[in-house]
């Protein structure tokens, strides 16, 4: 009796464990850290889902790291669930669930059981092949107020922002996406009165058609991720992927240079060539692009663009270079090759806690013959500006950080160089208070100015991370060099911020400036909603 209630019990629990799902975790690497966001590359994203979270194992448990926002086919895009920092290329995983198969019907099932079964997975494949319909972006409120002890002067400035991105609209080809921004000062609604773009700036505006996962055409205000240097392009812009090969063009106009507002007199049109390698451990991306500017017909610039990004295991490397094709000398029209910029970055990690970076930047100032074809040859500046920056990060422990950067920058005709140094050091969590600490410390030096500021900042999270009270302190001893006039300023800022419920925060922040001879008061607010 005994040998047949165990395996009556045996089976029963085979049973119990075979219809349920089976838990798995994948693993991802962090490709990209921004301000807000960090982006996770897996090598499929089936199975993880909006609202999941991503982990980090630490000493064999799973802890709770991101909370994912956005999802493609091989990557995802995630919030901070707590105050800490991740890393390039740190190893984080996901919970999945894996579901049993299905069971088979019986062989003996025939006739309209059978017609049924196939025509319901045949309507499942069908749906599943659509694309989901999602929406994404923000909603915000801010005002800034600045009020001064001197001649009781002062302003207050509002604004209100919108960025939304509907993609796959009832779930078809198309999307839709914008960004808005409108501010003005309360006591200056005249400016906005004769120039409704003196307020309202459209960084973001274009409808977008997917054919198929390798080519898209997009029309709108838009910057091209491939031709990030030339800017927001207004106009049509398609391109083709191939296996390895990307090909695009656009033609449009671009935006007027003094309001940002919308000027079909200064067209442009051009065209891009993009291929990449990418493997488990490395991506190569290169970019090259020929781009013609013109101001109500003429032309104003022509130029080649070339664009390279890898990130290997330990090293990333990127380069940008710019070379005019076009010049107007006493009138003449000339096709010269003339560099205009050149930027080069590295960052080599050498183990998970340190990491080195350096960046060579070399730029004139751009001439648009055309649109500045009023101007005295001798107010146009083309000599080179050069500068050089090198930046030493150290993590020994998941809760201490510090590092050390320096920048040097000159040009010939510049009375003496600029340069800048910067110490900073972080703790995570100090011990009995639980506070987060950062030190920072910079001196520079340019034509103008000398200067030594010193800042202090700590934080402390409540409520389980939904609110945030921070007191930063900075001290600036400087001095003018043509006047030999010292400038001792103190800062004093208290800020909140507070994740309400969901996806609704609130800000709030003062800062308290004071001077030699005055005070200046600043508040800053600010209402946002995510969705």
């Amino acid at each position: 009796m005994k040998i047949i209630f165990s395996s009556i019990l045996f089976l029963l629990f085979f049973l119990a464990v075979k219809g349920q799902n089976k838990i798995e975790y994948i693993e991802g690497r962090v490709s990209y850290i921004s301000s807000q966001n960090v982006y996770v590359k897996f090598k499929t994203t089936d199975g993880i889902l909006v609202g999941d979270t991503l982990f980090k194992k630490e000493d064999q448990i799973f802890k709770a790291v991101l909370k994912v926002n956005s999802i493609s086919s091989i990557s995802c895009v995630g919030e901070y669930l707590f105050s800490g920092q991740l890393n390039i290329s740190d190893l984080l995983y996901a919970k999945i669930s894996i579901k049993k198969e299905e069971t088979k019907p019986p062989a003996d099932v025939v006739g309209d059981t059978i017609l049924a079964i196939e025509s319901k997975n045949i309507q499942s494949t069908d749906e599943k092949r659509k694309p989901k319909s999602k929406i994404l972006g923000h909603v915000s409120a801010a005002s800034y107020s600045s009020f001064s002890s001197e001649n009781n002067s002062g302003f207050m400035r509002m604004r209100y922002s919108l960025a939304l991105k509907k993609m796959n609209i009832s779930k078809s080809k198309l999307s839709a996406e914008t960004y808005i921004n409108f501010s003005h000062k309360t006591a200056e609604w005249n400016e906005i009165k004769d120039n409704i773009y003196n307020g309202l700036k459209i960084y973001n505006l274009n409808l977008r058609y997917d054919f198929s996962k390798e080519s898209y055409l997009l029309i709108g205000r838009k910057i091209n991720s491939e031709l990030s240097n030339v800017g927001a392009i207004d106009g049509l812009q398609m391109q083709k992927n191939f296996k390895a090969v990307n090909v695009g063009g656009f033609i449009g106009s671009r935006p007027d240079y003094s309001d940002y507002s919308f000027n079909f007199n200064m067209m442009q049109y051009g065209a891009y060539l993009a291929w990449k390698i990418d493997k488990p451990k490395n991506t190569i991306r290169n970019t090259f692009a020929f781009i013609e500017q013109r101001n109500n017909k003429e032309i104003d610039r022509r130029f080649a663009y070339l664009q390279h990004r890898s990130n290997f295991k330990k090293l990333y490397v990127f380069g940008s270079l710019e070379a005019d094709l076009y010049k107007m000398l006493n009138g003449e029209s000339q096709n010269t090759v003339s560099l205009t910029s050149f930027y080069f970055r590295t960052r080599y990690r050498f183990t998970p806690k340190l990491s080195l970076s350096a960046s060579y930047d070399a730029r004139k100032n751009v001439l648009y013959y055309e649109t500045f074809k009023n101007l005295l040859d001798s107010i146009i500046d083309s000599e080179v500006r050069q500068g050089y920056r090198l930046r030493l990060y150290y993590r020994p422990s998941q809760k201490l950080s510090m590092g050390f950067s320096g920048g040097y920058r000159f040009r010939k005709t510049d009375p003496q160089p600029a340069y800048n140094l910067i110490a900073f050091f972080n703790y995570y969590k100090l011990p009995l208070w639980d506070l987060n600490a950062s030190l920072t410390a910079t001196y520079l030096q340019t034509t103008y100015m000398s200067a030594g500021i010193y800042a202090l900042r700590l934080q402390k999270s409540l409520a389980s991370d939904k609110l945030f009270l921070a007191l930063n302190y900075r001290y600036l001893n400087g001095l003018y060099n043509r006047y030999e006039q010292k400038l001792i300023q103190s800062y004093v800022e208290l800020s909140v911020d507070w994740k309400v419920y969901q996806k609704m925060y609130f800000s709030l922040n003062y800062e308290l400036g004071i001077n030699t001879t005055y005070n200046e008061n600043h508040v800053y607010f600010r209402l946002s909603k995510k969705f």
